[in-house]
């Protein structure tokens, strides 16, 4: 949720994952193998117990302690790992292609359940907002339309910066569409987030980490803090997207 200034988790209930008796974590069975993909990760300490992979994980293997997920997708481990862990991860990636032609019809019906999650904007909320979110995805009638329309108004409308030289206020959203107009990631993802919710698409901001730089010699991506990266997902035929 947003509550105007910061974004919360609204359920923040976990289970417990269960492992097998060769220490693999089966957090959701795989839908297609032909999506699944294998990898290995390397994790430093960090100050938080989730656990890193490209969006779907299936499944963990390793010596962790006990596994946890949540109801936004998320795998964390029970106790803050202290010293370098390594482990195997099984993630289901769609085909991209697939992705961009998944919804061909009008915006679906989501579920209560979603609408009070993903649609929830504060009481308070700036009515420019709703107006602007109007305004540019008129044109649209696909969630995925939608969404590529905010996404192409921001970049064309606002500038890229980590040194912000103004006052956020008390709604920093509407300082930054309507005043400042320049912002680091996370003003491009909250705002991308409460114009489409605004716009009636469900959606949720996601932080984590960009794929970083490529390692040709060890064939493998060597992710910093410094790629701590903030973005939008939208729900789309069942999937965040």
């Amino acid at each position: 949720g947003f509550d105007g200034t910061s974004w919360f988790k609204t359920d923040r209930r976990r289970s417990s994952v269960a492992p097998s008796s060769r220490g693999q974590y089966t957090i959701r069975p795989i839908e297609n193998v032909k999506q699944a993909v294998q990898y290995q990760v390397l994790l430093e300490p960090l100050a938080t117990t989730a656990l890193f992979g490209p969006y779907r994980i299936r499944g963990i293997r390793g010596a962790l302690p006990a596994l946890e997920a949540d109801t936004d997708d998320g795998v964390y481990t029970r106790f803050p790992l202290l010293r370098r862990v390594q482990y195997d991860v099984t993630s289901e990636i769609p085909a991209p292609a697939r992705l961009q032609n998944s919804q061909t019809g009008e915006v679906q019906t989501v579920s209560n359940d979603l609408q009070r999650k993903y649609l929830r904007l504060p009481a308070d909320t700036d009515p420019r907002i709703q107006t602007l979110a109007k305004e540019i995805t008129a044109s649209a009638t696909t969630a995925l339309d939608k969404a590529a329309l905010v996404e192409t108004y921001l970049k064309k409308n606002y500038s890229y910066t980590l040194a912000l030289t103004w006052d956020p206020g008390r709604q920093p959203i509407s300082t930054f569409l309507f005043n400042a107009k320049t912002g680091h990631c996370e003003y491009f993802a909250s705002s991308m987030a409460i114009l489409l919710r605004a716009a009636g698409v469900p959606t949720r901001l996601v932080n984590g980490f960009l794929m970083g730089d490529y390692n040709p010699i060890g064939d493998d991506y060597i992710v910093r803090q410094s790629d701590a990266h903030s973005w939008v997902e939208v729900y789309v035929d069942g999937r965040w997207v």
